[in-house]
């Protein structure tokens, strides 16, 4: 039923955002973005009154799609050109990860858990995970797809943030800056097709949902553009940098407003529950997340490196970072070119740019990402530059896409099943051009199959793809099997990512341990404690598990990790 239950809940929030409409003119893109708003809004506005549950969900949708269907929506008459090669690339990005469990690091360690602790307790009131203070923008929606369709559904969330990037920029191309349809259409598909945005198609990390809402603050009309201005400004800690900046962008002092009075709520509910905190934000934070981990403060020899990672990884993103760093020569919209510029020298100057706590975050292109904002203004920076050769331009990004979508595939190609989103890619296609000249309801209905599709085969064998990752670390531990079917009701992860227990067993409640007093922490819970051996020296993972056995009767134990529960 999940299935059915997560293509009910995502068509029904497209059929419902004309809710949020208002204004006559109303393209595909924009009910894009009011479908990804709704289903921000839905969960967020239950859970911060107690009731975040399917019932409520359902109830709020319904309510919703009574006033889009006394507002209206006419999708003939939006006669905007679809951007067939950025489709595919959303399709080809998308469709490795949706068809398998949700596998990405950050993803497991703390957006899943953030989501599905409001889930587990029916309320944003809570602060059972180490980074219960994070903002709610992304995860919110995560958290009712959590509700409604389970953990299987959940990489659907990056899916409509990558789509609403590639359908604005490509709108934004054409309508701000003449582009012709192709030529907007394949610098749409070069700017997500680039592998810090594309990686993220799928899966629950919002650097694209930043970059996305950013750039909808920017460009969308007025009334609209401050409530995802006010979305912008809960994504990430530092989404409100962002929706400032639009706010200065568009000069109006209610974007400002409207984006301070969200953060304020937000600080002020962290406030109230910091008193209480299972775990206190100083002791997880941002560790060593200051500007000594920033790419500035290692110039310029950083600098070098971010050149370096940036031809390897992604050239088309460099291209465009670029652009943005010069915006301001190069465009003629001043405050935009400016806008773009201050988002690229942002990400150079953000904490864990370098490194992460002694892990490399450059060399590997993981930092990458959080140059999304920036990447994504430098696109539109490069629109006017392209008009001067047209056709050597569209050949040249759609090269870039290529060359994109190709390093997505080689990501996942060991994992045959995956290849499989090629034919995807080309069904999505010629079921677009059919829609849009002979049957209408044909894309709906193909899409609502594609969801109900992927959430089976996602749900078909995780447990099989977690021990193929731990193994794949050097791990040879057998707890994720044991806690697929332990009879427990509450767990304390130590050392675990605990979005692993949230997959494959929902039905268990979750807690993050801070590791200073874990068992303490696991009675005060009343919570079997789970400590997993982490990278490092041997006799502290030994320490670790010993420490563990001792907090009470032991119910698994290997070498690797230990399950135990102080018995009252």
């Amino acid at each position: 039923m999940s299935e059915l239950a997560a293509a009910a809940w995502l068509l029904g929030l497209l059929i419902a955002a004309p809710a949020l409409r208002l204004h006559a003119r109303y393209g595909f893109v924009d009910r894009l973005r009011d479908a990804l708003v709704l289903g921000c809004a839905i969960p967020l506005l239950l859970a911060t009154l107690h009731l975040l549950a399917p019932w409520a969900c359902w109830g709020t949708l319904a309510i919703a799609l009574g006033i889009a269907a006394r507002r209206g929506y006419r999708p003939e008459s939006d006669d905007a050109p679809i951007p067939y090669a950025t489709a595919a690339v959303v399709a080809i990005a998308a469709w490795p990860n949706l068809i398998r469990p949700l596998l990405d690091g950050d993803s497991l360690a703390y957006h899943l858990p953030l989501a599905a602790s409001w889930v587990q307790h029916g309320s944003l009131w809570t602060t059972a995970t180490r980074y219960w203070w994070y903002p709610a923008g992304s995860e919110s929606f995560a958290a009712g797809l959590y509700a409604i369709a389970g953990p299987f559904a959940l990489g659907w969330s990056g899916v409509g943030a990558l789509a609403l990037l590639g359908w604005r920029l490509a709108a934004t191309a054409r309508a701000r800056f003449a582009l012709p349809a192709y030529l907007a259409d394949a610098l749409a598909a070069a700017t997500i097709a680039a592998l810090p945005l594309a990686l993220q198609a799928a899966t629950l990390q919002n650097d694209v949902w930043l970059a996305a809402f950013f750039l909808e603050a920017l460009v969308a009309d007025r009334a609209s553009g401050i409530a995802t201005g006010a979305l912008c400004a809960l994504i990430k800690p530092y989404g409100w940098i962002f929706a400032l900046l639009a706010a200065f962008v568009r000069r109006s002092w209610r974007y400002a407003a409207v984006a301070l009075a969200v953060l304020a709520l937000w600080v002020l509910r962290d406030g109230l529950l910091f008193g209480t905190a299972l775990v206190a934000p100083r002791s997880t934070g941002f560790g060593d997340g200051s500007l000594g981990t920033s790419i500035l403060a290692h110039a310029p020899a950083a600098l070098v490196l971010l050149a370096q990672t940036f031809a390897r990884y992604a050239p088309f993103a460099a291209l465009a970072w670029l652009a943005a760093l010069g915006g301001p020569l190069l465009v003629r919209d001043r405050r935009l070119g400016l806008a773009a510029m201050l988002a690229a020298l942002f990400f150079l100057a953000m904490p864990f740019g370098y490194d992460s706590v002694g892990a490399p975050q450059l060399a590997t292109g993981a930092s990458l990402r959080f140059a999304a904002p920036a990447i994504a203004l430098g696109a539109l920076v490069l629109a006017p530059l392209l008009l001067r050769y047209p056709r050597w331009s569209a050949a040249l990004l759609w090269l870039f896409a290529l060359q994109g979508a190709s390093g997505v595939l080689a990501v996942f190609w060991n994992d045959a099943p995956t290849r499989s989103a090629l034919l995807v890619a080309a069904l999505a296609l010629a079921i677009a051009v059919t829609a849009r000249r002979i049957r209408a309801w044909l894309a709906p209905l193909a899409f609502a199959l594609a969801i109900a599709v992927a959430v089976r085969l996602a749900g078909a064998h995780p447990l099989d793809y977690y021990r193929d990752a731990a193994r794949a670390r050097g791990e040879s531990t057998g707890i994720d099997t044991w806690l697929a079917h332990a009879p427990i009701a509450a767990l304390d992860g130590w050392g675990l990512r605990i979005g692993v227990v949230n997959v494959l067993a929902p039905q268990i409640r979750t807690y993050d341990t801070n590791g200073r007093a874990p068992c303490a922490f696991a009675r005060r819970t009343h919570a079997v404690l789970v400590a997993l051996a982490q990278p490092g020296p041997p006799a502290r993972n030994r320490a670790r598990l010993a420490r563990a056995r001792r907090c009470g009767r032991v119910l698994y134990d290997d070498r690797l990790a230990v399950a135990a529960f102080f018995a009252y």
